[in-house]
């Protein structure tokens, strides 16, 4: 669930973007159809990033846990 709520406020950022775009552009052609399609697409390509990056865990890769060495003086 956390993952689809980052989605789409991806996506809302995406969409206020667009609006944005709209309102400083000079065009009359103002199709909102490949609008639609291009934030589809922002959702399904964000929502893959996020889950491919929570599986890679970038912190395994660096070693956060702490080396087990033994550092008391030995009781043989």
């Amino acid at each position: 669930m956390q993952y689809i709520i980052y989605s789409l406020s991806i996506v809302f950022v995406f969409g206020l973007f667009k609006m944005l775009e709209f309102k400083v552009s000079n065009d009359d052609n103002r199709d909102f159809k490949p609008v639609v399609k291009e934030s589809i697409l922002v959702l399904i390509s964000s929502l893959g990033a996020i889950l491919i990056v929570d599986q890679i865990n970038p912190m395994s890769f660096i070693g956060s846990n702490a080396p087990n060495a033994f550092l008391n003086d030995p009781e043989f």
